[in-house]
């Protein structure tokens, strides 16, 4: 489970504006916050994965990959949304978008 301080809070009022990244089954949007460590935030339709397992599993493995890189990354908030039913290649391909998007900044 994502540990409390990563988790992004997700009210019926939210509103994340910033930059973002289509993906063939969904989107991620991301936003500079203004606490110290970085958040992440999950949204999966039942239209897209119909069985809460699917959901829960995707979940999970997004949050592994959230938390394996958060130590590293800057204070920006993530949503990732996924809208329609990922294929195997639309799975890589959401992995690999969030990988990229959370290399750790360059050190100058």
């Amino acid at each position: 489970m994502l540990p409390q301080k990563y988790r992004l809070p997700l009210t019926p009022n939210f509103k994340l504006l910033g930059a973002r990244t289509s993906l063939p089954s969904g989107l991620i949007i991301s936003s500079l916050n203004h606490g110290n460590v970085p958040r992440l935030g999950v949204i999966i339709s039942k239209k897209a994965l119909s069985l809460a397992v699917d959901r829960n599993r995707l979940k999970r493995r997004l949050h592994g990959l959230f938390i394996a890189k958060a130590s590293s990354l800057s204070p920006i908030d993530y949503l990732i949304i996924v809208k329609s039913n990922p294929t195997d290649a639309a799975y890589k391909n959401l992995f690999e978008a969030c990988d990229r998007l959370w290399q750790p900044p360059l050190q100058s």
